[in-house]
């Protein structure tokens, strides 16, 4: 890897690696970059002046043909032989500008005609892909055997990666202010709690953020879904290709499409929507909120909605009003969630359905 720290302006343009960063907008180079001017903050205003001169002259894909090409070199070969204020570029001579920017078009028509098949870093095997940022200080765990591989993370969360996925994540987390991962396949998070580093999993088109929580996602190159699931706590899942403000994504509130325990997201590729429901089996959060292991005899329902929902930290919509005069006696130890909710709506000629990761119940007054 270059050494940044001996660059000035003039090696910084010419660096196509600072090149590719300026123009590509990865996620992962600019985690790379951000940590990299943290510890070298007497770099930013030489860093920004590279990133402003180039971006004075950012090729667009659409101008990149020969007689297009050609047409620009003319150009700034006819504007060198004018007297003109250089501005931010007085340190560098008219000849160098020159070869400096031509280098820019002519990098920036190598890159779009080679690699044109290639349209980003998501639409491509993770596992497979040779990035740049492969080289800068990412860690990069990927699991080639036939079982789970549990990662440890330097601030005390786990990763259990299954067979085939692939993360990225920056080699330490101190200086910066987010903790990004980048993954492809599927994996489960058991997130250590830190309010004041988010926890950022980066997805394909998704992005999860947590402040301590675990969670599962299933995001493989190849399928048409992303799925979610969260198994404690709280997660806020962001359309990265549909924010709006870039600060919800970079502020340490749970302000996305938020889930909770028990709740998975769906989230269609091809359609780009999201759907939000209960996992197929529910487990439960909160057993010491049990107090009768589920044996009731002419006990409230609405004592009994309540446990289920504190056990299994789901919400219960429904009409207290109506079933306040409910009461039931069962046994219900050994039986799912679903098949829990079944027989208490029987007993009061009531029924429920999920509804975005909730459970309604419909009930008629009790006599």
């Amino acid at each position: 890897m270059n050494d940044y720290s001996q660059y000035d302006v003039d090696d910084f343009i010419m660096d196509q690696d600072f090149i590719n960063w300026v123009f590509d907008n990865n996620t992962e180079d600019n985690v790379w970059w951000q940590n990299w001017l943290l510890q070298n903050p007497h770099k930013q205003s030489m860093i920004s002046e590279a990133r402003t001169i180039l971006l004075s002259f950012k090729v667009k894909e659409k101008s990149l043909e020969e007689e297009t090409l050609n047409h620009e070199m003319r150009a700034i070969m006819d504007r060198i032989q004018k007297p003109r204020t250089m501005g931010i570029l007085a340190s560098l001579s008219r000849w160098k500008y020159a070869a400096i920017l031509i280098g820019i078009l002519v990098t920036g028509a190598v890159a779009y005609y080679t690699l044109l098949p290639f349209s980003s870093i998501n639409n491509e095997n993770l596992a497979d892909a040779d990035l740049p940022a492969k080289k800068r200080g990412l860690i990069e765990e990927y699991n080639s055997g036939s079982k789970d591989k549990i990662v440890h993370m330097q601030d005390g969360s786990t990763i259990r990666l299954a067979p085939k996925a692939i993360i990225r994540y920056a080699e330490q987390f101190s200086s910066l202010d987010t903790r990004d991962v980048f993954l492809s396949g599927e994996a489960f998070f058991e997130v250590t709690k830190n309010p004041n580093k988010p926890f950022r999993v980066f997805s394909h088109e998704l992005v999860t953020k947590v402040l301590g929580t675990s969670f599962t996602i299933k995001a493989n190159e190849k399928d048409q879904k992303i799925s979610i699931i969260v198994r404690t706590g709280k997660v806020a899942v962001y359309d990265k290709t549909n924010i709006r403000d870039k600060k919800e994504l970079n502020s340490k509130n749970l302000n996305g499409m938020v889930l909770t325990p028990n709740q998975e997201l769906v989230y269609s590729r091809q359609q780009q929507k999201f759907q939000k429901t209960l996992i197929d089996r529910p487990v439960m959060i909160n057993p010491a909120e049990i107090k009768n292991n589920f044996q009731y005899e002419d006990v409230p329902v609405v004592e009994v909605l309540e446990q289920i929902r504190e056990a299994y930290s789901i919400s219960i919509v429904y009409d207290k009003e109506a079933v306040k005069n409910c009461k039931l006696t069962a046994d219900l130890r050994d039986e799912s969630i679903y098949k829990k909710l079944e027989l208490i709506c029987k007993a009061m000629d009531a029924k429920y359905q999920v509804i975005d990761g909730q459970v309604t119940i419909e009930a008629k007054p009790c006599e």
